[in-house]
C-alpha cells in the first residue's frame, strides 16, 4: 500500500489523467489502490481533514480549493439555502452525461414522456421582463436543466415574468393556462411556490382541462398536496419532485409511485446528529465535495427497501428552514416585519422579484397591517394578494 506522501506525489500526476474518461480515471485509481473519494480528499487542500464537515461558509472566497488541472466549466451556488455563495467547478466531460442521462432522461422515461417534448419553463430570475407584454418565448436550447435533459431536442416555452405578473397576478396565470391548453405541453417545470399559485388559479376558476402530462418540481420545497391537487383536478397526469444539486451532489427524484429515490450512484448522502444533509459527491472531481453540508436538512435511512417501481431506495425526506427569509441583495428578514401582526398566521408564501415583494395570504389583510409592512420594508414595492381557502 502506498504511503500518504506517495499518494500525494501520485496525485500531482493527475492533470493528464483527468482529461480522460471516467473508466480511465477509475482504472488509474485502482492502480494507486485508492478510491475516487480518496483521490478527491488528498487532491483538494481544503479537505486535508476530511472528517470535518465543510459548509458554504468555509468555501466563500476560497477559490484555491478546487483542482486547477481538470477540464472544467465554472459554476456558482445560488445561495438559496444559506445565502452563502461560492464558485466551484464541474468536470465538463461528464457533466452532460450525468445531467442528461442519469437524472432528467431517467425521469422522462419513468413518466413516459415522448421524444422531442414541449417543456413549459416557469422558473428562474432570468425570465424577468417587467416592462414587456411578451409572455412566452419558444426556442431550442442545449441548457440541460431547462430542456429537462431530453437529449437537447426539446422545444422550450419559456415564460417571462412580464407586466401581467407585476400588475395583474391572476391574469398572468390565466394567460399561462390558456397557452398550455392549446400547445400540447408535455412537462411544466417550475418551483413549489409557482405550483401553489397555479393550483389555486385552476381551482378558483373551475378549470378542468388537461394542460400538461407531467408537472415537475425542481430545487425547491414543495407541498406535494399542491402537486397531487393539480393531478386530481384533471390538469396533469402525474407529478415529479426532484433535485439535481451539483455542489455536493444531493440528487433525488420521485418515481411514478411517488417514492423519493436518492441517486446513490451519483453521491452518498447521510444525515448528522442535527439532521443536516451531508454528502460525498463521487463525480465532482474538479471541485471535490467531501463531507459537505449544502444547507439542507433531511431524514434519511441507511437501510434499503424495494419500491413498487422495482428500484431499491433508502427512506428520504428533505427539508429547508422556513423562516420567511427573503434574499434580494442583502438578506432581509420578513418575519421581523410581520411577526406581531394577525397576517402572519394566514401567509401562504412570500415572493420577491426585482424590488417587488408580494405577500400571499388566505385572508384579506388589514390596511393598518399593510401600512406597517410597507413602512418596515421601504426598499420594496409591497403587494398583497389574497388566495382564499377553496
Amino acid at each position: 500500500m502506498l504511503s500518504q506522501q506517495e499518494l500525494i506525489g501520485k496525485a500531482s500526476e493527475a492533470s493528464q489523467v483527468m482529461k480522460r474518461s471516467l473508466p480511465e480515471i477509475q482504472d488509474w485509481c485502482r492502480q494507486l489502490r485508492i478510491s475516487i473519494t480518496e483521490y478527491a480528499t488528498i487532491h483538494s487542500p481544503i479537505y486535508s481533514d476530511h472528517h470535518s464537515i465543510i459548509t458554504k461558509s468555509d468555501l466563500v472566497d476560497k477559490f484555491s480549493w478546487y483542482t486547477r488541472s481538470i477540464e472544467h466549466e465554472n459554476a456558482r451556488t445560488s445561495g438559496s439555502t444559506t445565502g452563502r455563495k461560492f464558485e466551484y467547478r464541474r468536470w465538463t466531460p461528464i457533466f452532460r452525461t450525468i445531467e442528461r442521462d442519469s437524472h432528467y432522461k431517467l425521469i422522462l422515461n419513468e413518466f413516459g414522456i415522448r421524444e422531442n417534448p414541449n417543456i413549459l419553463y416557469l422558473i428562474g430570475d432570468r425570465t424577468v421582463a417587467p416592462n414587456t407584454t411578451t409572455l412566452i418565448k419558444t426556442y431550442k436550447t442545449d441548457n440541460i436543466m431547462i430542456s429537462h435533459g431530453a437529449e437537447e431536442k426539446a422545444t422550450v416555452h419559456e415564460v417571462f415574468l412580464n407586466q401581467a405578473y407585476f400588475k395583474d397576478y391572476h391574469e398572468f396565470y390565466k394567460q399561462i393556462v390558456d397557452y398550455a391548453r392549446v400547445n400540447d405541453i408535455d412537462v411544466i417545470l417550475a418551483s413549489g411556490s409557482i405550483f401553489s399559485a397555479l393550483r389555486w388559479h385552476l381551482l378558483r376558476y373551475g378549470i378542468k382541462d388537461r394542460i400538461t402530462k407531467l408537472i415537475s418540481n425542481t430545487s425547491s420545497i414543495v407541498d406535494t398536496n399542491d402537486l397531487q391537487g393539480i393531478v386530481d383536478n384533471g390538469n396533469a397526469e402525474d407529478w415529479c419532485d426532484h433535485m439535481r444539486c451539483w455542489d455536493g451532489g444531493a440528487t433525488f427524484y420521485t418515481c411514478k409511485y411517488h417514492t423519493y429515490h436518492l441517486m446513490d450512484s451519483l453521491a452518498w448522502v447521510y444525515m448528522d446528529d442535527n439532521n443536516r444533509l451531508i454528502s460525498y459527491d463521487y463525480f465532482s472531481l474538479a471541485s471535490p465535495f467531501i463531507n459537505y453540508w449544502n444547507g439542507d436538512y433531511c431524514n434519511v435511512s441507511t437501510a434499503y427497501d424495494k419500491c413498487k417501481c422495482g428500484a431499491y431506495y433508502r427512506y428520504f425526506k428533505m427539508g429547508r428552514t422556513r423562516d420567511m427569509t427573503v434574499r434580494s441583495g442583502n438578506s432581509i428578514h420578513i418575519r421581523s416585519a410581520i411577526a406581531d401582526l394577525d397576517i402572519m398566521e394566514n401567509v401562504k408564501r412570500v415572493e420577491v422579484v426585482n424590488n417587488m415583494l408580494r405577500i400571499v395570504s388566505t385572508k384579506i389583510s388589514k390596511e393598518t397591517d399593510r401600512q406597517h409592512i410597507r413602512k418596515s420594508l421601504p426598499r420594496f414595492q409591497v403587494q398583497f394578494v389574497c388566495e382564499e381557502v377553496l
